[in-house]
């Protein structure tokens, strides 16, 4: 379920500052791994095409990769919606920011 407010919490807030600190996210791939992206571009926004979204991401797994655009969804309940994007739902495990479970929604 989306928050009903257009602000993020702090502690997401901190996951977003670490992830920039690091330049880094880690993404669960297809094959079930974490892979390790490059942080290019990131934009905090409040939806894409109308669907809500609190974080835009440029990045790539390497300098050959190709740049890849995804989005990222804080939430502790998983979000109903289909994206046009690649989208990650961001589910943090502590209290701080500093654990973050991200898991693919289909689209």
């Amino acid at each position: 379920m989306p928050r009903s407010e257009n602000r993020l919490s702090d502690n997401e807030e901190r996951c977003i500052a670490r992830w920039l600190s690091e330049r880094s996210i880690d993404i669960p791939s297809k094959n079930g791994r974490t892979m390790q992206m490059q942080i290019l571009r990131l934009y905090e926004c409040r939806s894409v095409n109308g669907l809500p979204l609190d974080v835009l991401v440029a990045g790539r797994a390497s300098k050959r990769a190709p740049t890849r655009k995804f989005g990222v969804i804080f939430s502790q309940s998983k979000p109903e919606q289909q994206y046009p994007i690649d989208v990650y739902w961001a589910r943090l495990l502590d209290k701080d920011g500093g654990r973050v479970e991200l898991t693919q929604l289909p689209g």
